[in-house]
């Protein structure tokens, strides 16, 4: 899976449209930015706020790349995936205490919910 995402980012395409499940070609996401954070940053600044208690904030970086038009896909493995990993690094280390972690994962689960019924609402929308 990594590996086919680093392909996808490399030619600034969807999973689908790699796999040939879709003919819709991602918008690039190379120049999208969210508040001014480019999205090569994003998984650090969104992992920052979190560590700060920034539940807001964070949310509010991930649904303005959502609506900047950066793809669900993208945004849930390079961005949320990613720092859920580095938080259970950070975890494992001792760095980050379990309630935390805790509160990471809660976050980021709600703001993947968030997402996903924007993303339906978008399709439901498009097919009216």
């Amino acid at each position: 899976m990594e590996k086919l995402n680093k392909i996808a980012d490399l030619f600034e395409v969807t999973l689908d449209y790699l796999l040939g499940r879709s003919e819709e070609i991602a918008r690039s996401t190379k120049d999208a930015k969210s508040k001014g954070i480019d999205l090569k940053t994003a998984d650090k600044v969104y992992l920052n706020y979190l560590l700060q208690g920034d539940s807001e904030n964070a949310r509010k970086l991930i649904v303005g790349f959502h609506e900047d038009g950066v793809n669900i896909e993208y945004i849930f493995f390079n961005i949320l995936d990613k720092v859920l990993k580095e938080v259970g690094v950070l975890w494992e280390k001792g760095t980050v205490d379990v309630w935390k972690e805790h509160f990471i994962s809660e976050v980021t689960i709600d703001i993947m919910r968030e997402i996903k019924f924007r993303e339906k609402k978008k399709i439901l929308n498009q097919n009216q």
